[in-house]
């Protein structure tokens, strides 16, 4: 996987706007209306997900409510995909209240199950 750093200094592979976002995700049939899809710029912000090895994050904070996608989760287009699929199970997770109650490991074991079948609903829904 690219870091953040990398997509910024060489450009991603799929453009980083919020309607390619909407568009990715239409086509896997991930419903983001009611989320708050932030694409992050905020250098500060871009260090601290490469020091942490990721590419986006839902703020558990905001029960979520939230998805913030980094640089990174614009490589191309099936990371942009993957990523959408794995943030958004964490939004039904923080929605359901599984974070209070589940280990961590859990929670990620199950949002990276998500990835690989919404890859293939992708790949079904060509443009």
């Amino acid at each position: 996987m690219r870091t953040n750093r990398d997509v910024l200094d060489h450009g991603p592979g799929t453009p980083m706007t919020l309607e390619n976002v909407q568009a990715i995700a239409g086509r896997m049939g991930i419903d983001l209306r009611d989320v708050d899809v932030v694409i992050i710029t905020d250098p500060e912000e871009i260090r601290y997900l490469d020091h942490m090895d990721a590419g986006a994050y839902t703020p558990s904070e905001l029960h979520g409510a939230q998805i913030r996608l980094g640089p990174a989760s614009f490589a191309d287009e099936e990371s942009l995909a993957a990523t959408i699929a794995h943030e958004h199970t964490h939004v039904r997770q923080q929605r359901d209240g599984e974070h209070l109650s589940r280990p961590l490991r859990e929670l990620e074991d199950t949002a990276y199950a998500s990835e690989g079948p919404a890859l293939e609903r992708l790949r079904d829904n060509q443009p």
